[in-house]
């Protein structure tokens, strides 16, 4: 190609995409916690803490690469009781619960604790904690003890004082969950065993049983009256996702299962499209343990005795992703980095494992490649343009992969100089779904992600 083409077409390179699909496993061990995981959070800085069963809370800033123990202001520092919940505000206020101990919250990123526990009547036996940063400034925090004298808590004020929430009428041996509308201030606490979910528009003055109608019917619409849930969260767009134990009795899954709310808890929907509802032996006491939610739609749902389940539309549709997890896939907790980077908390002495986003995978040194960078058309069916603009030349790799982390094209390096550059790829051998692209040059990730649509 000669000189004035060569220009005219700012050095085009045209890649015909393979099928090629590497063996790599979705999921990978981190260098810790060693003592068994049971439950995780992330803040809005992509750190992630792992409190373990009996050695504290751990914290990794480098995706699980390296892990400091923070036990500062703890009973005992932090040992020989659990962390048996973890809950995360907006501002990144941190607040835990020690088993036995009580709630502490932390202002510093996890360096220090400080206990919250003045005017609660039995610290001792608080198992949940959902709290909510408010638009005055203040932090809401709900919380609720266990056992047939279980108790609610809320406070206003970051913890500095505490309201009795009344609980309903019905008999308790347990409670899973306290939970805090994102769309408005409506409480929700999950009782069991067996007693459903309910929610209070007045502090605790009444419950409404919403995972039934008036007339006991379970959702939607068989009978699910002896339903037990122990994971409530919430995505960006305010819609509920609730985690349903397995169920012999269900007419509609009688495997774990999740449903969604759409409308603040007014009604659900079973979300069963890829669920397995596994042999009678296996799917006995199964729970989904936890809830997570990933860039876009991506939900995740992890399960005590099958693994991971993925959804990349909202809960629509779910596939499994144990490939990678020690034993059968069987999972405490798990939860999403901000950057897209997911960890999960295998069942029993095993470190936490990761599956690190193919688009934010390597840390950004010297900016070679300009912050701009664009793909058309997306979605596409045909070609993609990458647009980039280099601030000195040399050699840019251009990578893809499935979602999966799963290389679907050889790598294609090329020298390139400085200024406007564009690189085009088909995708006529690639099946419907998401990729992710990535350039590199210099120490330089730029990267983003394209739909292949029919």
């Amino acid at each position: 190609m000669g000189d004035f083409m060569r220009q005219a077409l700012y050095l085009v390179v045209f890649l015909v995409f393979s099928t090629i699909t590497l063996n790599a496993q979705f999921w990978n061990a981190t260098d810790g916690p060693t003592l068994g995981t049971i439950s995780l959070e992330t803040n809005s800085k992509n750190h992630v803490f792992a409190g373990t069963d009996a050695s504290s809370i751990h914290r990794s800033v480098d995706w699980g690469r390296t892990w400091t123990r923070l036990g500062t202001g703890l009973p005992n520092d932090g040992f020989d009781r659990p962390i048996r919940d973890i809950s995360i505000t907006a501002t990144d206020e941190i607040y835990l619960i020690h088993q036995g101990n009580g709630i502490f919250k932390s202002v510093d990123n996890g360096d220090t604790w400080q206990s919250v526990n003045t005017g609660l009547s039995n610290p001792s036996g608080i198992v949940t904690v959902h709290a909510k940063a408010m638009p005055n400034g203040q932090t809401q925090v709900f919380i609720g003890s266990d056992g047939t004298a279980a108790k609610s808590f809320i406070s206003d004020n970051s913890g500095a004082t505490w309201t009795e929430v009344p609980l309903p009428s019905v008999q308790k041996t347990a409670l899973y969950e306290t939970f805090i509308s994102p769309n408005s201030d409506k409480l929700i606490v999950s009782i069991g065993y067996n007693k459903g979910i309910f929610r209070s528009k007045n502090r605790g003055v009444t419950w409404r049983r919403i995972d039934s109608d008036s007339n006991g019917q379970g959702i939607p619409g068989g009978s699910e009256s002896d339903d037990n849930y122990k994971s409530i969260r919430a995505n960006k767009l305010g819609h509920i996702f609730v985690g349903r134990n397995a169920l012999e009795a269900s007419t509609v899954a009688k495997n774990a299962v999740i449903m969604r709310s759409t409308n603040d808890g007014e009604t659900y929907e079973y979300l069963t499209n890829g669920w397995e509802e596994l042999t009678p032996e296996i799917r006995t006491n199964n729970k989904v343990n936890g809830i997570a939610f990933g860039l876009g739609s991506d939900v995740y749902a992890t399960t005590q005795k099958e693994g991971t389940y993925f959804s990349s539309n909202n809960g629509d549709n779910w596939s499994r992703l144990t490939d990678g997890l020690p034993d059968n896939g069987a999972t405490a907790a798990i939860a999403a980095t901000p950057n897209n980077h997911i960890f999960s908390a295998p069942l029993g002495f095993y470190n936490v494992f990761v599956h690190l986003d193919p688009a934010n995978s390597v840390d950004n040194l010297p900016e070679i490649i300009k912050p701009t960078v664009t793909a058309s058309p997306n979605p596409a069916s045909d070609v993609v343009t990458i647009a980039f603009d280099l601030q000195q030349g040399g050699a840019v790799r251009a990578e893809v992969f499935s979602m999966q982390g799963n290389s679907v094209v050889e790598d294609f390096v090329r020298e390139f100089v400085a200024g406007p550059q564009v690189i085009n790829f088909t995708t006529s051998a690639l099946p419907p779904g998401v990729y992710v692209w990535r350039l590199t040059t210099g120490g330089t990730v730029r990267s983003g992600r394209v739909i292949v649509a029919r």
